[in-house]
């Protein structure tokens, strides 16, 4: 099986940002799997451990769509893995996702408040505050449209975090 795995960030040389996405990975390939990554950071390519890993028009440049059996979203964002997704909605044919927590809740209702010594930010914090709510209600409408088009599965890292998923996203579609 080919798998395209969509990923923010991706480990690099000295840098293990979302390691657990490359351990993930290198099962897929012991068993077997032909793994490609999009890695929305980046603007070229490079093989970390044998998986081949692109920037977003690089990969584009080199695979079609049906050179995949299947794409693996990690940690799902608004900038880049939906835009990749409906941008290219009618070549896509299954999806996972992995739902780890931060793209799906509202962060103040869930996240500890900063200690009282932190800088405080304004601004910062407003933008969260927005951005946060406008984030839940997008992705209150694209995943039940997307559920019934493309998803081949949800999966989620904790059964607190599927019930979570459904109450801030007020979806009603069983997963």
């Amino acid at each position: 099986m080919k798998i395209l795995v969509l990923a923010e960030h991706y480990k690099k040389a000295n840098n293990y940002s979302l390691l657990y996405v490359h351990t993930r990975n290198l099962e897929y390939k012991k068993h077997g799997h032909d793994v490609v990554v999009l890695n929305f950071k980046e603007k070229n390519n490079y093989n970390i451990d044998g998986i081949e890993v692109y920037g977003e028009k690089k990969l584009l440049d080199k695979f079609n769509f049906e050179d995949f059996d299947i794409i693996l979203s990690h940690a799902p964002n608004l900038k880049n893995h939906f835009r990749f997704l409906i941008k290219n909605f009618k070549k896509i044919n299954n999806i996972i996702f992995f739902i780890h927590g931060h793209e799906v809740l509202i962060k103040d209702k869930y996240y500890p408040k900063p200690f009282k010594y932190t800088k405080k930010r304004f601004f910062k914090n407003i933008i969260h505050y927005v951005y946060d709510r406008f984030k839940v209600l997008i992705l209150s409408f694209l995943f039940p449209f997307i559920l019934s088009k493309k998803i081949s599965g949800i999966i989620f890292v904790s059964q607190w975090m599927k019930d979570e998923f459904f109450n801030c996203l007020k979806v009603s579609s069983p997963l």
